[in-house]
């Protein structure tokens, strides 16, 4: 470890020795060759049990009924089942199995109106997730980092997102696109033109699951640029 270079890391200022954090992680991207991957230096401390959490993230992207039919989800959806079958994954399949509740509902954005699984989304350990993409996002893009104490605000149901499409579109025309990955991961962001130090941030995956997030206003804040 003494060998290890050190950085600031992205998450928390400190600097220390440091790894690259891959936003959003790698395998969102199985099988898919090309695009160009995003990542940022993060320290041992902020890189503890954010696996666990990138997993989850995953696995709740992956069974979305209008994700897991998609050509270029193919392999992560296949990665989830075969993963399930693992002896050391047992705990965190059978967890997946409770998150089914055995009922069925209508999603609103569904086109054929048909009933779907209803599953239970832990949407704190999921929002957690997207705030660190975000906080990533952030610190590659605008070149500060986002104080943990500052709020990120996160809607990350895409069945409340779909409906408002063309005014998510109208909200980001002004701002910055950037496609990863076609067909598998897009954000963009946008600023105020009134408060330069706050910002609002739309992530697309697969093309069928957005995520809005906000970012307060960083001005004032103590280790905004740390």
């Amino acid at each position: 470890m003494g060998n290890r270079r050190v950085y600031e890391c992205a998450y928390c200022g400190e600097v220390r020795p440091a790894s690259d954090d891959h936003i959003p992680p790698r395998s969102i991207f199985a099988g898919v060759v090309g695009g160009s991957r995003i990542s940022v230096k993060s320290c041992d401390p902020c890189n503890s049990g954010s696996s666990d959490d990138d997993e989850y993230f995953r696995d709740t992207v992956a069974k979305y009924y209008r994700v897991s039919e998609t050509p270029h989800a193919r392999e992560v959806v296949e990665k989830l089942l075969r993963a399930a079958a693992m002896p050391e994954k047992r705990r965190y399949s059978e967890a997946h199995l409770r998150a089914l509740t055995g009922r069925e509902r209508v999603p609103p954005s569904s086109p054929e109106r048909e009933p779907m699984p209803e599953f239970v989304v832990d949407g704190e350990r999921f929002d957690r997730a997207i705030r660190r993409y975000v906080r990533g996002l952030h610190k590659h893009e605008r070149g500060r980092r986002v104080p943990i104490d500052t709020e990120i605000s996160v809607v990350s149901d895409p069945e409340r997102l779909l409906p408002y499409q063309s005014q998510l579109v109208e909200m980001f025309q002004h701002g910055t696109t950037r496609v990863v990955v076609e067909k598998v991961f897009w954000y963009a962001y946008a600023v105020p033109f009134d408060c330069e130090t706050a910002s609002a941030w739309l992530l697309v995956l697969f093309d069928e699951y957005p995520i809005l997030a906000r970012v307060r206003d960083l001005s004032g804040l103590q280790g905004a640029t740390g």
